[in-house]
């Protein structure tokens, strides 16, 4: 993973990076807005996400650097509201036995246990 304290500001993107990024912000949005009637938090997740994304990707500058990964915890607010309440819609959904829902819960906090692990070795000296 190439992690940095700062990243240099880059003027100029490629056309195709800048097209699928366009494509990556507008495609969950639609959907979003189709569904919204019924799966309302999938549009406010990802308005959260895309909302508290300004001061992360360098549209507005917070400094100088062209992005800034320590304000990214704030927007991954807003998957995680879209993914939460899905996850409880599927279970209310399934005829799977509510301890079992416990143990899958369990698993992946175990399993967010580990990736947050191993990213704090990325920060945990300057090499």
């Amino acid at each position: 993973m190439e992690l940095s304290v700062v990243y240099p500001l880059v003027t100029r993107q490629p056309p195709a990076l800048i097209l699928a990024g366009v494509f990556a912000v507008l495609a969950p949005l639609v959907f979003a807005l189709k569904k919204w009637r019924e799966r309302s938090h999938l549009l406010v997740g990802w308005l959260w996400f895309l909302g508290t994304l300004v001061p992360t990707i360098g549209i507005v500058q917070a400094g100088h650097q062209s992005m800034a990964d320590r304000f990214a915890y704030i927007s991954v607010i807003g998957i995680f509201i879209a993914v939460v309440w899905l996850t409880a819609d599927a279970a209310g959904a399934s005829s799977i036995v509510p301890r079992h829902h416990l143990l899958a819960a369990a698993c992946v906090g175990l399993a967010c246990l580990g990736m947050t692990t191993r990213q704090i070795d990325y920060w945990r000296d300057s090499k």
